[in-house]
């Protein structure tokens, strides 16, 4: 942090060797030392979201509204740069008012002269403000050490050790292993619902989580946040929080099974060796929790550094419970989202070689217990066959299972990847020492030869007209709408945005209906595709993860869908229209309690609002108008 013993910059304490143990683990403490995050209860808080409520506005009225109000903890708005950089000494003044905070007071050091470098992100719970490129070199004892070294079971975030540490990427691409252990442990790695469609993620949950008091081994349920966790309390399951976590691992190691546990969020950290956790289900996708992150994730869906993260994030749960050479354990996959996420070509691959095998493994002990249900067999007695094959160590299974291992090729080349990578943290070093033209030539030079999503392309504009705002803003704004129209998560620019309604629509519903079928290569993975949509279309879930499962139902029962309120930043949350002129306007409110008796007064305005845009806009088209 900026009050480091080591000190800072110039006055950094010299280093000959220093060691990172565990370093995958280290990346989330070294990014959040950069990072100001305050609650909504702070006056920093209060402070930002009054000098920036007009740009936010801007960027979405909706959300803006739901953040004012306190109604939307999950909602996320980022400051636009632009805004920003323009009021960066009134944001400093508001910092230094705030210096008696330690959640300000030691980050200032830090960024104190970096604050028109910053990004800044505002939900409906918390404050977020941190540089746009790594501050490590201001850790001299570190930059400047002789020699570094990570030590690490996994490496874990690549890109993190290029661009955030400083290091080279043909230390990255080398590094020292043990060529003798390709892999460790025995992970049965299981898909109910790909063995029959009656094994979905609500029956599995309420089976395997509920309490036994005849149980011989832990049962653990990695969970990606705590949205779920009335259903979960509800089983009987004993749900981790930060003051508990420590005493429920150790009710685990102390042979306490009767209960099955569940920790959120907690994909690394936590082990969980032998008899501590036999069957571990690691329930749905998980997602950043940071603002930032979850700003990427929500802009870049189709970017390999963010899909690398994700499988990255999955391959840290599936390690929890197999801590070494001879541990085993069950591992349960659940939810829509993580299935689609395993299964399809286009994510598969950005997992290591030895979890790709694993899922193999699993896909093909999955195969014959299919074929054993064609022939009339019960799915739930094969279930417990395959479960128990592991937990009673039968032979033939663990034969199986070495052999098929043993068969890795540990050749996984991420070239592309670490190329991408380099060009980046050139483009960030010739912002940082000012050579702005010469950095938005190197993005110019990702786009063109690594870039072919247009999404993705937007990011990487959104990037360059950041980086020319200082020179033009005119060229900057020019370059926003450019990336705006690639991709419409980004931040809306000052001005050009035209709306393009939903008409002159031609083929019928059917027609839809059938192109979106015929998308899918087979019926498993049209059946991942459906069930990724129901799981998400609950209450409790993220809002943009509700809307989006809404607007892909929508399309996949045959109507023409769009997001306004994503898209352009204003309107309701999604909009279906259909051949014969018929419409439906959706406001989403799933994030709300489930138990309240009514509709509140700002989301009755809200609904009101987005009535009359679409009145301006549609005139006296014929719209069910529906509030969830």
């Amino acid at each position: 942090n900026g009050k480091t013993a080591f000190g800072l910059g110039s006055k950094s304490i010299h280093v000959n060797s220093i060691i990172l143990d565990d370093s995958q683990a280290c990346i989330d403490s070294i990014k959040n030392s950069f990072t100001i995050k305050v609650d909504n209860e702070s006056d920093l808080y209060k402070s930002i979201l009054n000098i920036f409520s007009d740009e936010l506005r801007e960027q979405g009225e909706g959300s803006y509204l739901e953040i004012q109000n306190g109604v939307g903890n999950n909602t996320l708005l980022p400051i636009p740069y632009w805004s920003w950089i323009d009021k960066k000494e009134l944001v400093a003044q508001e910092l230094l008012k705030n210096i008696e905070d330690k959640r300000v007071s030691f980050i200032w050091p830090l960024i104190k002269n970096e604050i028109h470098n910053c990004q800044a992100f505002l939900s409906g719970e918390y404050l977020e403000i941190s540089p746009i490129f790594s501050l490590i070199d201001s850790f001299g004892s570190f930059s400047k050490a002789n020699h570094r070294f990570l030590m690490s079971a996994t490496t874990q975030d690549d890109s993190f050790f290029i661009k955030g540490l400083g290091f080279d990427v043909e230390a990255i691409k080398k590094p020292l292993v043990n060529p003798d252990l390709v892999w460790s442990g025995e992970k049965m790695i299981l898909i109910p619902s790909l063995i029959d469609e009656t094994l979905d993620r609500e029956k599995i949950i309420n089976w395997l989580l509920r309490p036994n008091d005849k149980r011989t081994f832990g049962t653990v349920c990695l969970a990606p946040s705590f949205a779920n966790i009335k259903q979960f309390q509800r089983i009987g399951a004993i749900v981790a929080t930060t003051e508990t976590i420590y005493d429920c691992i150790e009710k685990l190691k102390r042979g306490e099974f009767s209960n099955s546990m569940v920790f959120a969020n907690r994909y690394d950290g936590i082990d969980l060796p032998d008899n501590s956790c036999r069957i571990l289900i690691i329930d749905s996708k998980p997602y950043s929790e940071t603002l930032t992150d979850r700003y990427e994730e929500e802009c870049r869906p189709s970017s390999d550094i963010i899909n690398v993260k994700t499988a990255q994030r999955v391959e840290q749960g599936l390690g929890r419970s197999v801590r070494g050479e001879k541990d085993y354990s069950v591992i349960i996959i659940t939810g829509g989202d993580l299935v689609q996420f395993l299964k399809s070509p286009l994510t598969t691959k950005y997992f290591s070689p030895q979890t790709r095998m694993q899922i193999e493994i699993g896909g093909q002990i999955v195969g014959f217990a299919k074929d054993e249900i064609d022939e009339g067999a019960e799915a739930d007695k094969l279930f417990v066959g395959l479960i128990n094959k592991s937990l009673q160590r039968d032979e033939g299974w663990k034969e199986y299972y070495v052999e098929s291992m043993n068969e890795i090729d540990i050749r996984d080349r991420k070239d592309n990847l670490y190329d991408l990578i380099s060009l980046e943290y050139k483009a960030e070093k010739l912002f940082i020492k000012g050579d702005l033209d010469k950095a938005c030539d190197v993005l110019q030079d990702i786009c063109d030869r690594y870039i072919e999503d247009e999404m993705e392309k937007g990011w990487y504009l959104q990037l360059q007209a950041r980086y020319k705002y200082s020179i033009s803003k005119i060229e900057s704004n020019k370059i926003q709408k450019s990336a705006f129209q690639r991709n419409c998560n980004l931040l809306k620019p000052k001005d050009g945005v035209i709306y393009k309604k939903i008409d002159n629509i031609n083929a019928t519903r059917a027609n839809r209906i059938n192109k979106w079928v015929s998308a899918h290569t087979d019926y498993q993975s049209l059946m991942i595709s459906v069930d990724s949509i129901l799981q998400n279309i609950s209450f409790g879930i993220q809002s943009d993860k509700f809307e989006d499962a809404l607007h892909n139902l929508g399309v996949s029962i045959g109507f023409v869908c769009q997001r306004p309120d994503k898209e352009i930043k204003k309107g309701p949350d999604n909009l279906w229209g259909d051949v014969d002129g018929q419409y439906f306007l959706f406001e989403c409110k799933n994030e709300v309690d489930e138990n309240r008796s009514e509709i509140n007064k700002i989301e009755a305005g809200q609904m009101n609002n987005h009535c009359g845009w679409f009145a301006d806009e549609y005139g006296n088209a014929k719209c069910k108008k529906i509030i969830i």
